[in-house]
């Protein structure tokens, strides 16, 4: 009868194994810190796209100007420090109005499958969206404090873009 073999990790084996979980707790705690961030959706103003208590998973980065595009989901500081999470519908440059409750940039109607709208935000007057700005609205426009309310949100406020949610 012949003995079977009987394998057993050695301690190298064993510290390169801690070794691989040490470095992946270090990674999502790196990750998680400093270019990713998941939140928590407190409030109405994103519905349908988002209800309230969905988690977002929001993409830190520092050139908000270069890497935004309209229609993005960004969380940001609001005027009163709170974190609020909006859509972009204008750039610095556009000229944004609401006009029978269609927004339109630079005079031309812009589609807008996510937005909930209402007769109570049917009009807001033609502003330009000013340099290292965001212009963002709420997709839920009755019950949203946006920037109609307290203007165009300076990019130092911004905190990063949604990539997912759920």
């Amino acid at each position: 009868m012949t003995a079977t073999p009987v394998l057993r990790r050695g301690p190298l084996r064993r510290a390169r194994g801690l070794a691989a979980v040490v470095a992946a707790v270090l990674l999502i705690v790196l990750v998680r810190g400093v270019l990713v961030e998941p939140l928590r959706v407190d409030g109405v103003s994103m519905e349908p796209g988002l209800q309230d208590g969905d988690v977002v998973l929001v993409w830190r980065r520092a050139d908000i100007e270069r890497d935004t595009h309209r229609g993005d989901l960004v969380v940001f500081h609001d005027f009163d420090g709170t974190l609020s999470v909006k859509r972009v519908v204008a750039l610095p440059g556009d000229r944004v109005r609401v006009l029978d409750s269609v927004l339109q940039i630079d005079e031309l109607p812009v589609a807008e499958p996510y937005a909930r709208r209402s007769t109570a935000t049917s009009y807001f007057g033609s502003l330009v969206v000013p340099a290292r700005t965001l212009f963002v609205l709420g997709d839920n426009r009755a019950h949203s404090s946006d920037s109609r309310v307290y203007g165009p949100v300076d990019d130092a406020r911004v905190i990063g873009r949604v990539v997912l949610s759920w």
